[in-house]
């Protein structure tokens, strides 16, 4: 079974500041954590790739503000017109 909430963000916060959003990615995709705002907060302050990883979490947690902010920071002015 996936993480609790709490420990998602928990383990999330270290891996990022480690680099390891790939893992994280895969771990999200595998359904091992959970979709949160929070844990897309974790995942865009990361330093390569961190507002495209955390965009669809945004996405699903319903944060449209945070996901639009996502689109600005990557450029994706297609998918920002889109909005």
């Amino acid at each position: 079974g996936g993480l609790t909430h709490d420990e998602g963000v928990a383990l999330a916060t270290p891996m990022v500041a480690q680099g390891q959003l790939p893992l994280l990615q895969r771990w999200i995709g595998e359904g091992r954590l959970r979709p949160s705002e929070q844990l897309a907060d974790v995942l865009c302050d990361a330093e390569r790739g961190g507002p495209a990883a955390a965009l669809p979490m945004y996405r699903e947690a319903g944060v449209d503000e945070k996901a639009t902010l996502c689109l600005v920071e990557t450029g994706d002015l297609e998918a920002l017109r889109e909005e």
